[in-house]
């Protein structure tokens, strides 16, 4: 058999009751509390601008498959160079994107498009132009704010995400408009491949440098070699007879075709040194092109309007129990209720009495 105490079921029933009753007697303010907060939430869901998000992605690859061979020919003479180019990794590339010297090149850039203006429910279409500093509408700070302010909020607007298995840099941006979405993407792309090329330039240049250096040094110690092996076959015509000077012919003979390969591979390596200084072809695979977003990105409007009835009826019914807890107060405790009472009215007449000062200070500092 369940026993249950009659007196505590009895204090359940009375608890859920009164907390109806409650509600039942103070349903109007519950009402009213609920429709000011919906309408609250109705009227920032409504004014909640759209957003356009544009994305693409892209493989870095390497800008120069033979920098390997010259770092390993560099090696041979004792001297250390790198093996391929700085920052190939797909992490680098992520880095890069939201650096704040992109980020800076990006902000101070300037954009012109076609685009709507909002003004509350009002909207006009025209022709938009500016730097990202002027069309977030920041311009009223002093220029490194501006710009600090700016690349903030493109930091908050961008997101980059890296694929190790595939290599793959993908990123995204969202803009008020779709044609700013649009070129923002198209500017990250730019940077990136102007990094690359500066990059592969400046390395492409040190390694035409050292290369050019080092075919001098070597052309010349072959001519020595080819002068030495001449001047031996004039001395001794018929050598052959004579395993000494057989030796010394072909140790000689050597020395000559040793030099002519490093001579052959260092004018290879300087002409494709000089190619690459000068190429200004991508290097970089774009996988996915940015494009113009057709579709806004969902503004949750469904989301708020249940978050908005939710806390209406929460703050409706701490409305109602702070009514209801006063009412009770007056006539259980009517001397603690009159201090309160007082004590009220003499913090609002405060608060009356220093709001007018304070805007009055604020206008004569204006």
């Amino acid at each position: 058999m369940n026993n249950v105490d009659p007196s505590t079921s009895r204090q359940g029933e009375i608890s859920l009751l009164g907390f109806m009753t409650v509600v039942l007697r103070h349903r109007r303010l519950v009402v009213r509390i609920m429709a000011v907060v919906v309408i609250v939430v109705a009227v920032f869901a409504l004014q909640r601008p759209r957003n356009y998000t544009a994305s693409a992605s892209f493989i870095p690859q390497s800008s120069d498959p033979s920098g390997a061979g010259v770092a390993g020919l560099a090696a041979q003479f004792g001297v250390a160079m790198p093996a391929g180019d700085a920052g190939q990794s797909p992490q680098f590339y992520a880095d890069f994107l939201g650096s704040r010297g992109v980020l800076g090149a990006i902000v101070e850039a300037t954009y012109e498009f076609e685009g709507r203006t909002r003004n509350w429910f009002r909207s006009d279409s025209g022709t938009l132009s500016g730097t990202l500093i002027d069309l977030y509408e920041i311009g009223d700070y002093a220029p490194p704010k501006g710009r600090v302010k700016a690349i903030e909020r493109l930091q908050e607007e961008i997101s980059i995400r890296t694929n190790r298995e595939t290599s793959v840099v993908s990123f995204s941006v969202t803009a008020l408009w779709p044609p700013l979405a649009e070129r923002i993407a198209s500017r990250m792309l730019e940077l990136v491949n102007t990094f690359n090329m500066e990059t592969r330039r400046t390395q492409a240049a040190a390694e035409r440098q050292f290369v050019e250096e080092r075919l001098e040094q070597v052309a010349e110690e072959l001519r020595e070699a080819e002068n030495e092996l001449q001047q031996f076959l004039q001395q001794n015509r018929d050598f052959t007879d004579s395993p000494s000077l057989v030796f010394d012919h072909d140790r000689l003979q050597r020395v000559v075709l040793q030099r002519q390969q490093v001579v052959t591979s260092l004018a290879q390596a300087y002409e494709q040194a000089r190619i690459e200084e000068v190429r200004n072809t991508p290097v970089i695979t774009v996988v996915e092109s940015p494009e113009l977003p057709a579709i806004h990105d969902p503004r949750g409007r469904a989301l708020m309007g249940l978050l908005g009835i939710f806390l209406g009826g929460v703050l409706g019914l701490l409305g109602a129990f702070t009514r209801e807890f006063f009412a009770r107060s007056r006539v259980s405790e009517p001397s603690e209720y009159e201090e309160f009472a007082t004590l009220k009215e003499e913090a609002i007449a405060d608060i009356r009495r220093f709001v007018p000062r304070f805007l009055r200070r604020r206008r004569e500092t204006a």
